[in-house]
């Protein structure tokens, strides 16, 4: 059981409210960098609130479960600056940037210890284990999904956001079959068109030619990434893959992507203009993200019916009940609990204190 701490204050009397999270079998579904992430449900209607350690009051109406993702951090494990300003950015992201293909955050809140993001649970898996038991998507399907994910990156931009770790781990699909985008942890915010940052940071096999020779990356690298993952989507493997990471990153500098001939013209115009190495590719011209829209490989697309979600996506994940993990990665849902993630709050600790991460 997991407990989230707010203080309350009622005529001058300081109350602590809590949320109950009620942990699903020790269930992993998720891990990262700096931990990882559990399957929970939460008991709505149940709040206790405590006085001087003494339970004053218990709400128990009927009880409402709901189901969600937690992300559990370890304190411990952020070990400067960057990296502590690298969570607040990710938690920022979540909590601020409204969008119906980018994961919600719920709750945020922390102990002495640990740090706690609890969001929507994304329960038909992310695409990269769906490409592993179908490897090639149909270009309709991967149409639907390229739009989605325009559109979250699109978002991103908006608000100053530099994704940059666009990959096929990363895109979530949910109950209904819609995308949602997820893990912002290599995020740069408040970052302005045209600027150049030099972070080296993301997965070779979608990082952009300006990335990997370090010479100064802006928006266009997410733009790259988004060609490999439809390129991926389409062929089973990223666009300049190797087994010797030496041997694609080389590949991806200097060699042209090669494309099917069972691909449509336009799909074949569209990953060419995404996956050139003029940093003015497809998106980062002077139209900027409004040439991938225009682009023929998306005529006839209805973009509001998609943004209100009422276009039928190509694929709805089986799920049995709120609790099937069926579609979720099995080499994480095998994984044995290695800690003890749900504890009890230190009431009242300033230790080690992340300030402005709560959230509710």
């Amino acid at each position: 059981m997991i407990l989230s701490l707010q203080k309350l204050q009622n005529k001058s009397i300081f109350f602590t409210k809590i949320y109950i999270f009620i942990q699903k079998k020790k269930q992993c579904i998720g891990t990262g960098t700096f931990g990882k992430v559990y399957l929970i449900q939460k008991k709505d209607n149940r709040i206790i609130y405590f006085l001087k350690k003494k339970t004053i009051k218990f709400n128990n109406q009927k009880i409402k479960e709901k189901t969600y993702a937690i992300k559990i951090l370890k304190k411990i494990n952020f070990k400067n600056k960057k990296q502590i300003n690298q969570i607040q950015t990710e938690r920022n992201i979540l909590v601020n940037i409204e969008s119906p293909f980018i994961v919600q955050v719920k709750y945020a809140f922390q102990n002495s210890v640990k740090l706690y993001i609890v969001m929507e649970f994304c329960q038909g898996g992310d695409i990269f284990n769906h490409m592993v038991k179908h490897p090639c998507f149909p270009e309709n399907k991967v149409k639907f999904y390229a739009v989605e994910i325009f559109l979250a990156i699109k978002t991103l931009h908006e608000n100053q956001i530099l994704y940059r770790d666009l990959k096929p781990e990363n895109i979530l699909i949910t109950s209904s079959g819609n995308i949602k985008l997820t893990d912002f942890g290599l995020s740069k915010s408040q970052f302005k068109n045209k600027q150049l940052t030099y972070t080296y940071c993301g997965t070779p096999e979608y990082m952009s030619p300006e990335m990997l020779k370090k010479e100064g990356h802006d928006f266009s690298t997410d733009w790259w990434s988004y060609g490999a993952v439809i390129y991926e989507m389409l062929n089973g493997a990223p666009p300049f893959y190797s087994k010797n990471q030496k041997d694609m990153i080389e590949n991806i500098k200097k060699t042209d992507v090669q494309l099917g001939k069972n691909l449509s013209v336009e799909c074949q115009d569209f990953l060419k203009g995404l996956l050139q190495r003029d940093v003015f590719k497809l998106g980062n011209g002077p139209n900027g993200a409004q040439d991938i829209q225009n682009h023929s490989f998306f005529k006839n697309i209805d973009w509001e019916s998609f943004l209100q979600l009422k276009v039928e996506p190509p694929f709805i994940p089986k799920i049995c009940n709120r609790y099937d993990l069926s579609n979720i990665d099995q080499d994480f849902v095998r994984q044995k609990s290695c800690d003890t993630p749900f504890e009890q709050f230190e009431r009242n600790s300033k230790k080690n204190n992340f300030q402005g991460f709560s959230y509710e």
